[in-house]
């Protein structure tokens, strides 16, 4: 059964030698729903399906398929919101010649619609899923117009993915207990299990490279992209009891530590031990490579794990499906978001992405772009990683040594002591003055000279280059009780307090000797908070507490100065906490006060 509709007409104003003429412009839209398919006349060549794995877009011939006659500039877009078999949208549009007929071909079947009787049309969207199994396909559209046609020629691949089986029915945005929480709760118990245990300083080092890393926003999404692959790939890891994905209630906490355990994993594989530079531009060919390998793994009948580097953000997709327009060299990738809770529409889901990346070597600006994003921050990308996702995982113990060496660098180049305060409602700074940055209820202030504020959700990241002594006043989060045998009284609302300080224009040894610029350069075998009095690139010390609140209603003050970081009780019954804490400061100690 074919459903055809026209929009109602409406006026255009065009462009024409001398003047202004106005024209009838009609909008025709065809839902396929059923497998009534007209055939389509000989002339045109049938597009042959494929089953062998992508190959690089400059590497492949296109399919045969020239018009007859010169014709204008038709636009043809195809998207797909759906799960698989994909359900495409195809949209064709031209700007002075009348729409006669739309016309898609594929190895078994082809389709055609006419739009001749009636009202003028210039735009016509066709929907139809012409593909069954998953695989690659070749398929060709073709815009029939007053004035010759146009013949457009694509591969689309698909695996097989199905919303409300294949993805998590909780969101990465969502809190759910345990889930999404303090970042260091993850990254910090992982690198002692993967590596070993940690001084005080390489924990606050480790945080402030995961923060950097993510662009100082937090989440989980290469947990959940990476989790829907690899139970995609290896299904025997779901737990018991549970045939999909979708059926893993978000209460199971063993399920969310092995996502956060592998968001870890994944990323320090592809950052850390496969070198990637977030740096530089990613060039044509660096790019077409990596948009292969995700297609290649979609071939294969797998999802195809990207990283989609953003100016400002960092996130994390699952491709399920690939749309290559063989003509223009462009690529389409069908992505599933982790955005928003129970997604279970096959049809149409609103995680369903639309990644556009364009390998045409004239192509002008960004290349890779985020179709029809609600977030601006996201609609461009400089870089598009592909991801690799293991059934399991072991790490070279050096690669940590490196990377917290090169962060201690960085750290010490830029100059700032780095405060990050995790759990809190609000968390700001304040001088003698009543200078404020930070959150202060809904409010974000940035008054303070020498004082970087950036928000992330529930943790507040401070870069302080100042010798100012100011005050840290810390709100906590309102604590969850997942536990209904608890009283809301029970549950303590806790935040956490990461502060790296250093001097951070000279070199010293833990004892306080000088050292020469020279001595630095030739000290090989730096390595970072270790005992024994060995040097880093700069003299840090790191403090770290956990702050637990007596209510949501409480709040916690510190003194903040360049090698301290003083609790200021508000409580009698919190002095000898502070006095101990004290004493540990001022020793210059690295425990951890908790």
């Amino acid at each position: 059964m074919l459903r055809a509709k026209r929009s109602p007409t409406v006026p255009c104003a065009s462009s024409a030698a001398g003047g202004r003429s106005w024209q009838r412009v009609a909008a025709a839209t065809v839902l396929l729903i059923g497998p009534i398919l007209w055939l389509i006349p000989a002339l045109l060549v049938p597009a042959q399906a494929h089953t062998d794995a992508p190959q690089p877009v400059e590497a492949r011939s296109f399919p045969a398929g020239v018009p007859a006659e010169p014709a204008p500039a038709a636009a043809v877009e195809i998207r797909s919101s759906s799960g698989t078999p994909p359900l495409l949208e195809i949209t064709v549009s031209t700007t002075t010649a009348k729409l006669h007929r739309v016309t898609v071909v594929t190895q078994d079947t082809s389709f055609s619609t006419d739009f001749r009787d009636g009202a003028a049309v210039f735009e016509a969207e066709v929907k139809l899923a012409p593909f069954r199994e998953p695989g690659i396909h070749d398929m060709q559209v073709i815009a029939h117009t007053s004035e010759g046609f146009v013949i457009r020629n694509y591969r689309v691949g698909f695996s097989d993915f199905v919303w409300g089986r294949d993805n998590f029915r909780f969101a990465n945005a969502s809190r759910t207990p345990k889930a999404i929480d303090a970042y260091s709760e993850s990254i910090l118990p992982w690198a002692e299990d993967r590596f070993r245990e940690l001084s005080t300083v390489e924990r606050n080092v480790l945080i402030n490279a995961a923060y950097s890393v993510l662009r100082n926003r937090i989440g989980r999404c290469y947990a959940f992209a990476g989790g829907k692959a690899r139970y995609h790939r290896y299904p025997e890891f779901l737990p018991d009891f549970y045939d999909s994905v979708y059926d893993i209630p978000a209460t199971r906490r063993d399920v969310l530590e092995e996502m956060n355990n592998l968001q870890n994993d994944m990323m320090f594989d592809y950052i850390v031990a496969s070198g990637h530079d977030f740096t530089g531009e990613q060039k044509r060919s660096e790019l077409a490579t990596h948009v292969h390998r995700v297609m290649e793994e979609v071939g294969e009948g797998r999802l195809g794990v990207f990283g989609y580097l953003a100016p400002e953000r960092h996130h994390a997709l699952a491709a399920y499906g690939f749309i290559q327009d063989m003509t223009g060299e462009r690529v389409l990738l069908l992505a599933a978001n982790n955005w928003g809770d129970e997604h279970d529409v096959n049809i149409h889901s609103e995680a369903a992405e639309n990644i556009a990346i364009d390998l045409a070597p004239d192509h002008k600006g960004p290349r890779v772009r985020w179709l029809d994003t609600d977030h601006s921050v996201y609609e461009y990308a400089e870089l598009l990683l592909a991801v690799d996702v293991q059934r399991d995982y072991e790490h070279d113990p050096a690669h940590l040594q490196a990377v917290l060496r090169g962060y201690a660098e960085r750290i010490a180049a830029d100059g700032a002591n780095l405060l990050v305060v995790e759990r809190a409602d609000e968390a700001r700074l304040k001088d003698k003055e009543g200078n404020t940055s930070g959150r202060a209820g809904w409010r974000v202030k940035r008054e303070l000279e020498g004082v970087e504020y950036t928000e992330a959700g529930e943790t507040h990241i401070f870069a302080i280059r100042t010798d100012a002594e100011l005050e840290l006043v810390v709100v906590p989060v309102e604590p969850e009780n997942d536990d209904p045998s608890n009283g809301e009284d029970e549950v303590p609302a806790v935040s956490y307090a990461f502060y790296l300080t250093g001097a951070f224009t000279r070199a010293e040894r833990t004892g306080g000797d000088s050292l020469s610029e020279a001595d630095v350069e030739g000290a090989s075998d730096i390595t970072i908070g270790s005992a024994g009095g060995s040097v880093a690139p700069a003299d840090f010390t790191g403090y770290e507490t956990v702050v637990e609140f007596e209510s949501a209603e409480d709040e916690r003050r510190f003194v903040i100065a360049p090698n301290r970081f003083v609790p200021v009780s508000l409580a009698a019954e919190h002095n000898a906490e502070q006095q101990a804490f004290l004493t540990a400061v001022q020793g210059r100690t690295t425990t951890t006060s908790r």
